[in-house]
């Protein structure tokens, strides 16, 4: 089983490209899965992660779904990349009192794990 940093970067694709949000996250583990739909098939790779509740303002930002790229880091500092410039991830937070959640919808031609 591979172990993750519980630090997460989110990279937003559209506008400022030099923008990047960070968020603490509690302990997770992630596997994509390989999907087949319509004749072809594609590594599923949605997954919700429970982080510290970011500040309003990015909260509000990402009060609705973005097109961004994430990056989670195994123990040995190898980054994981979810979601590219071509076909980005769908990052969106939902807050609760004392966390939140930060959701990732993504497809992906290949693993992002290998």
């Amino acid at each position: 089983m591979l172990e993750f940093s519980n630090l997460i970067k989110v990279e937003p694709t559209c506008g400022d490209n030099s923008k990047f949000y960070k968020f603490i996250a509690d302990s997770f583990s992630y596997v994509s899965q390989l999907t087949s739909d319509d004749g072809s098939s594609y590594w599923n790779c949605d997954k919700t992660i429970v982080i510290d509740r970011p500040d309003e303002s990015v909260r509000k930002f990402f009060s609705i779904e973005r097109n961004a790229i994430v990056t989670i880091r195994r123990s040995d500092r190898t980054e994981i990349r979810i979601g590219t410039r071509d076909i980005p991830a769908r990052v969106q937070i939902s807050s609760n009192l004392t966390s939140s959640n930060l959701i990732i919808k993504c497809k992906m031609l290949r693993d992002p794990l290998l």
